[in-house]
């Protein structure tokens, strides 16, 4: 049956629906917005004028929109849908339907059925829809998805998006810049033109780039990709697991022959062969990029190994580089990177480098590498050079003679094998020599230098170092700095250097200038404590030793030292014997019974600071007196405190100088029992005797006469502001009898009238009472609080705490670092030498 005459609108908005299902009508749509329906038969549907929606019936019908943003709906039938001009919505059906786009930005879905779709001008949205549909791009950049089934995809003209979606695909690009996708299941995909993004998705696929520079990748499966013209990119980076790429060298010659940019993945679960490809991207996974030497390889994230790249970007992740004698771009990426020439299967495997992280340069042979943000090296078998930059850096030579230096950063340099020469940077590094004789130089910073095997030189820089010299006949300087020389095994040099050093296992050690620590052992050495006060300490030694300062030497078993320049001398755990002594020389025997050997000359100014065993004392030449009353010149004993004093010169004075003090002879600075320190036999006179002399009951031997020990009230510093002077004070009354200041430790207590009570040499605690006081500490870390009255406080030397309390008080700190507190009255503080605290109090003060 051919069509009816055509049913047109009028102008209005009209519904138009075609008659009984077995006539072909034509229906024509006004300049209105029209509803045109087709239901039965095979229809000819034209919207013209105005934004129409048109809808076929079950029949094959022809719909055309005309003008204005149009709805063509197919529904039953193979239908032919044209959009037209303007932006319309075209759905297929269910039929095998054809839909053009025309000239607008129209969306088109052929649903259902077997559809062919054309995308014509304008920007459109094609998709196939279920079945195995055939779309055709239009000049612009069109989307493209085909749905369900296998489709086959066209671009056109501009830049396109097309997806493939489920089936068994093909997908050509256009002209232009395209992203083709073939998603699910086995895709061929073709770039054509322009430069491509091609992803085949999961499944065996064939990829094939166009003439430009095209990117392609695909997922799990067995996968063929080629770039064709252009440079190309294979991209791994959608993929979590790590994959091994290996380029395969070119060969011409080989049947068939093998091109340039031919290689194989695996891993991650793909099987792919690329062809011309020029790059590989990697997965986030920890990947293998092997390289012919002129591919661009780039690890991208996770921790990747390459090798052979022309360029070369680790990405993010701690990466290993594999060097090589070629001309090379190194970019470590983010991560802690690693460039290794430590491989004797590589190009050029007899060339030694010369790196300048500085420079970002590295030169191997005649060729140069240019680095960036490389965090390790490890060098030849060769003789190299290595220079780091101002980032924290490890630097390994590996084999041969190298020179390494740090610049800035906390760097680990070590030399490994072969006689090498280390510097330190500005920072903290740690420098080993490895094996071979090697020169390690500290730099600035606090450093750790380790020769490891071998007789090396360690020097440390300006910092605090540690030098350990390990195996060999090693020579350590300490430098600037406290620093830490232990030579380890061998014959060792030790010098200490301008600072506070301890030295150990050395069998020649000079301490240097500082106040120095050296420890002896069981092995003959040359000891010199060189300048500043330094410590000579066998402590760790168990056996017995034979320490004679005047022969300057010391005996042990199977070992003697020579010794000088020492101001202490410790003993070990055995039973020593100590000889000799002199002026500002501290003997300490330590654990063990000693014996200490000195005489009249050598005994003044020595100092006998030993806590533990039962040691004997003898003075060469001495007879020790405890009468009450000496006669000129005789040798006594006198107590400072917790210490006893020998009075070598008789004069009943305790002066270090020239007495022979022992430290803690005593329980406390006021007890008679025995101390850390008590010495059993001293001399002519036992321990307990003098413990006795000094008893309840027994008179405390009588010091030459003096000066008084009241020191005369300070005057006050100048210039004094302006003050109200306190009431006036009357003159001061005698320490009462019952606050005898000693040479200890003393707590002293007024007694309610207006006193004068001063501390000694003691940590002495001072209370006034009531009246108008004069309290004086002097020397020691004294405490005075003030009482009721308007007292006057002075702290003397040391660091005292001065307490005022009512009335109108005036405290002088004096000297050292003192606490200053005011009271309830109004006050004046004056904080003197030191660095002082001074706090007022609650009413009108003055500090100064």
């Amino acid at each position: 049956m051919g069509l009816l005459p055509p049913v047109v609108a009028p102008s209005d908005q009209d519904t138009l629906i075609s008659g009984q299902a077995d006539q072909n009508n034509q229906i024509f749509g006004g300049a209105g917005q029209d509803t045109l329906l087709g239901v039965g038969g095979n229809n000819r549907l034209e919207g013209r004028g105005n934004d129409d929606s048109l809808v076929g019936g079950t029949g094959n019908d022809t719909i055309l929109g005309g003008d204005g943003t149009d709805t063509l709906i197919g529904t039953g039938g193979n239908n032919q849908l044209f959009g037209e001009t303007g932006d319309d919505l075209i759905l297929g059906g269910t039929g095998n339907d054809t839909l053009f786009a025309g000239s607008g930005q129209d969306y088109i879905d052929g649903e259902e059925g077997n559809d062919l779709i054309f995308g014509e001008s304008g920007l459109n949205t094609l998709l196939g829809g279920a079945g195995n549909d055939t779309i055709q791009g239009g000049a612009n950049s069109d989307f493209i998805n085909g749905g369900a089934n296998d489709d086959s995809l066209l671009a056109g003209g501009g830049d396109n998006t097309i997806q493939g979606g489920q089936g068994n695909d093909f997908i050509q690009g256009g002209g232009g810049n395209d992203s083709l996708f073939g998603d699910a299941d086995n895709d061929t995909i073709l770039g054509i033109g322009g430069n491509n993004f091609i992803d085949g998705g999961v499944g065996n696929n064939s990829l094939l780039g166009g003439g430009a520079n095209d990117t392609l990748a695909a997922g799990a499966g067995n996968s063929t990709l080629d770039g064709a013209g252009g440079f190309n990119y294979a991209n791994y980076a959608n993929l979590t697991d790590g994959v091994v790429v290996t380029f395969t060298p070119a060969n011409p010659a080989a049947t068939p022959p093998v091109p340039q940019f031919t290689g194989t993945v695996t891993g991650g679960g793909v099987t792919h062969t690329l062809r011309n490809i020029q790059a590989v991207v990697g997965s986030s996974g920890n990947d293998t990029l092997a390289g012919t030497g002129i591919e661009t390889l780039l690890g991208g994230a996770g921790d990747d190994s390459i090798v052979g790249g022309s360029f070369m970007d680790g990405g993010a992740g701690n990466d290993y580089f594999v060097g090589e004698a070629a001309n090379r771009i190194i970019l470590g990426g983010t991560g802690n990177d690693t460039l290794s020439f430590d491989n004797d299967t590589i190009a050029g495997a007899n060339l030694p480098i010369n790196a300048d992280l500085s420079l970002s340069q590295l030169r191997i042979g005649t060729f140069t590498q240019t680095l960036s943000s490389i965090e390790v090296i490890e060098g030849t078998e060769q003789n190299d050079t290595i220079l780091g930059s101002a980032a924290s850096e490890t630097l390994f030579g590996y084999g041969g003679d190298d020179l390494i230096a740090g610049v800035g950063g906390q760097n680990l340099l070590d030399g490994e094998e072969g006689n090498d020469t280390i510097i330190g940077g500005t920072d903290n590094d740690t420098v080993i020599g490895g094996l071979g004789n090697d020169s390690l130089v500290g730099g600035e910073g606090n450093n750790s230098l380790t020769g490891g095997d071998g007789d090396d030189t360690l020097v440390g820089g300006s910092g605090n170092d540690t030098l350990s010299g390990n195996e060999g006949n090693d020579s350590l300087v300490g430098g600037d700095g406290n620093n830490l020389l232990d030579g380890g095994a061998g014959n060792n040099t030790l010098i200490g250097g301008t600072g506070n050093d301890t030295l150990l296992n050395g069998t020649y050690v000079e301490g240097g200038s500082g106040n120095d620590s050296v420890v002896g052992t069981a092995t003959s050495a040359t000891l010199i404590g060189g300048e500043g006060t330094d410590t000579l300490s066998y402590a760790a030694l168990t056996t017995g030793l034979q320490i004679n300062l005047a022969a300057s030497n010391v005996v042990g078993d199977g070992f003697t030292d020579s010794i000088q320049g020492f101001e202490v001398i410790e003993g070990g755990t055995g039973n020593d014997t100590i000889t000799g002594g002199g002026p500002g020389v501290t003997l300490r025997g330590g654990a063990g019974d000693d014996t200490y050997i000195l005489n009249a000359t050598n005994a003044a100014g020595t100092f006998i600071d030993d806590t533990a065993g039962n040691d004997n004392l003898e003075i060469l030449g001495v007879t020790l007196s405890l009468e009450d009353t000496l006669p000129a010149g005789t040798t006594g004993v006198l107590r400072e405190g917790a210490n006893l004093v020998i009075d070598l010169n008789g004069d009943g004075v305790v002066n270090p100088a020239t007495d022979l003090v022992i430290a803690n002879f005593f329980d406390s600075a006021e007890g008679t029992a025995a101390g850390a320190g008590f010495i059993p036999v001293l001399d002519n006179l036992t321990g307990e005797q003098i413990l006795q002399s000094f008893g309840p009951g027994t008179p405390t031997p009588t010091p030459t006469p003096g000066p008084s020990p009241t020191p005369s009230p300070r005057p006050v510093p100048s210039p004094v502001p302006p003050i109200v002077p306190p009431t006036p004070t009357p003159t001061p009354t005698p320490t009462p009898p019952g606050n005898v200041p000693t040479l200890g430790n003393d707590f002293l207590v007024g007694t309610g009238g207006s006193e004068t009570i001063s501390g000694l040499q003691g940590d002495d605690t001072i209370q006034g009472v009531a009246g108008n006081n004069l309290l004086q500490g002097n020397q020691g870390n004294d405490s005075i609080l003030g009482g009721t009255g308007n007292d006057t406080i002075y702290g003397g030397k040391g660091f005292d705490t001065l307490i005022a309390g009512a009335g109108n008080n005036v405290l002088f700190g004096d000297q050292g670092n003192d606490s200053v507190v005011g009271g309830s009255g109004n006050d004046v503080l004056y904080g003197n030498q030191g660095n002082d605290t001074l706090i007022a109090g609650g009413g009108n003060n003055l500090l100064f």
